[in-house]
């Protein structure tokens, strides 16, 4: 099988880890897309940074992990970044947050075209960014799995109302669900029956489920010391829709996947272990 193709659109912000007084690249975006790459595929990244010196380290990491910049666009003024506080090693606080020029940032025609030629694509849903997730969703793209994030319940994140108005243009629904939102799960699981999507629900130390029209799957998390979990369900969706693509065995994507994140929060939370 020739390699995966895996696009991703949206942030790459700078995680500031106010506690620790760290840095790292970070945003949702560029962390799938590194970890699509570790995964082996063949990674682009679809984003914009300014012309700081943050921007400049981007892309210059792309290059080190052989991601793709051609669509790493390069604005004038401030790359995004947000502060993240730390509560416990298993939940953090994010705010702050400096869009910058990730405010303007919209698909283009020629972006669009590439995108019908990805075996993945995937776009994550910021309030401050609904309208570049909007434009992904409404593509026709009948050769690409297309994957919407859903994030959890931060600050800059919808909880599961707008899941419904986009999961019939979507192949693959990710949220992150609180470990007692048993309502939250019963949507989900309605989502993936009536809409024939395949619902993804990461559920931190429970592990994930997975939601198809006639099937339930479960994974558990493995045992690990846990250092920040920050970026760990950027690992698991880079892994799950890999080998989902590339094998279509749900139980196996799930294994993958749930080894991946485990590998992430035995870190501080970063992705691109090099501070900035």
């Amino acid at each position: 099988m020739p390699q995966i193709t895996y696009s991703v659109l949206g942030d790459c912000c700078v995680d500031n880890f106010v506690d620790e007084g760290k840095r790292f690249l970070g945003g949702t975006a560029f962390n799938v897309a590194y970890h699509a790459k570790q995964a082996g595929a063949q990674s682009t990244l679809l984003s914009a940074v300014g012309t700081d010196a943050l921007g400049k380290k981007y892309i210059a990491a792309c290059h080190t992990c052989h991601i793709a910049t051609k669509f790493l666009t390069e604005e004038k003024g401030n790359t995004s970044t947000v502060d993240i506080i730390r509560t416990s090693s298993t939940d953090s606080h994010f705010a702050n947050w400096d869009i910058g020029v990730l405010q303007e940032r919209m698909l283009r025609e020629e972006e669009k075209d590439f995108l019908k030629t990805q075996d993945i694509a995937r776009a994550v849903l910021f309030k401050p960014v609904t309208a570049l997730f909007e434009s992904f969703v409404q593509l026709v793209l009948p050769h690409t799995v297309k994957v919407g994030d859903f994030l959890g319940s931060s600050t800059y994140s919808f909880r599961t109302d707008p899941i419904e108005k986009f999961a019939p243009n979507l192949d693959i629904v990710m949220k992150s669900v609180e470990e007692k939102e048993t309502e939250s799960l019963n949507f989900l699981h309605y989502i993936a029956q009536t809409y024939d999507t395949v619902v993804v629900a990461l559920r931190g130390e429970k592990g994930s489920i997975v939601f198809t029209s006639d099937n339930t799957y479960q994974q558990d998390a493995f045992p690990t010391t846990v250092v920040n979990t920050t970026g760990a369900g950027d690992a698991y969706q880079a892994y799950f829709c890999y080998w989902y693509k590339k094998s279509g065995d749900i139980p196996k994507a799930m294994l993958e996947a749930t080894k991946a994140a485990t590998g992430t929060i035995q870190h501080l939370g970063a992705s691109y272990q090099k501070e900035v």
